[in-house]
């Protein structure tokens, strides 16, 4: 089972990694899409990640964050067929263990 997490983020850089270092597992692919106005410099991921290229100057309630979603979307299937994916802020953290995650997708009935 393939499973991608998708990271849109745009500030704090030590968290982002946090999130990074917690989802850091070989049964998870990890890409981050990074605002395109943020101040954070790229280089400073985590490098267990992909940055997503096509990256987006989001704006809250606009439709730009549709976009930048899409664009993400679009990368990642480019990249890999995944069975499933997770989609977060960087400012968001899993609740549940890398173990329960998978555990619980496993688990999951899949759609035809």
């Amino acid at each position: 089972m393939k499973i991608a997490v998708l990271i849109h983020a745009h500030k704090d850089l030590d968290q982002i990694n946090h999130l990074i270092r917690a989802f850091a597992d070989e049964r998870f692919r990890l890409y981050v899409n990074l605002d395109l106005k943020s101040p954070i410099d790229p280089r400073g991921l985590d490098p267990r990640v992909t940055l997503v290229k096509n990256r987006t100057d989001l704006h809250w309630g606009d439709y730009s964050l549709v976009q930048g979603t899409l664009n993400s979307f679009a990368e990642i299937e480019r990249s890999g067929e995944y069975d499933y994916l997770i989609f977060i802020s960087g400012q968001d953290y899993p609740v549940w263990s890398n173990g329960r995650i998978h555990d619980f997708l496993a688990a999951a009935p899949t759609a035809q």
